[in-house]
């Protein structure tokens, strides 16, 4: 459903109905800080700050949630994946890490089953990329090559293309 990362928001799902909707696998060590909900939810009324940066932590999930939806539903392949990877690497920067540099930690499978692709459509797809010399790939190591034409391939539909 997600690829989480340092600063992300995880069981938002069960703020509602107590109860969790999904599980999360680590792809490799982390942390996790673990709140209480009703503990979080004192704090804000306490502190209008943290109140405020909740709720625009809450906006950002529900604002990734519709994006990735719309993606799934109105995208083609090329371009759900092109969008994938420009978004993993503006989280990356976000991070203070490299935006043209950086290893994507989940499999193949993963990015399909996120994407709704097959196996065979990503590996097509990514070695086209490749071919395309927008994108550098060693395994799971990813360089954006060509951002502009990657963007190209990401917004074709939005641009009239």
């Amino acid at each position: 459903v997600g690829f989480y990362m340092r600063s992300d928001l995880v069981g938002l799902d069960a703020i509602g109905s107590g109860k969790y909707a999904t599980t999360v696998t680590a792809l490799e060590d982390s942390e996790v800080c673990m709140l209480s909900y009703l503990q979080l939810e004192d704090h804000c009324q306490q502190n209008n700050d943290l109140r405020r940066r909740f709720e625009s932590l809450l906006g950002r999930e529900l604002n990734t949630d519709q994006g990735s939806m719309a993606m799934l539903g109105s995208m083609t392949a090329e371009e759900r994946m092109a969008t994938f990877i420009l978004n993993m690497s503006a989280r990356f920067s976000a991070l203070g890490y490299s935006s043209s540099e950086f290893r994507i930690q989940m499999t193949r499978d993963d990015m399909g089953s996120y994407l709704g692709l097959r196996l065979e459509t990503v590996s097509r797809i990514l070695h086209r990329l490749h071919d395309l010399e927008l994108l550098s790939i060693n395994g799971r190591e990813l360089e954006i090559l060509d951002r502009t034409g990657l963007e190209r391939i990401a917004h074709a539909r939005t641009d009239g293309r």
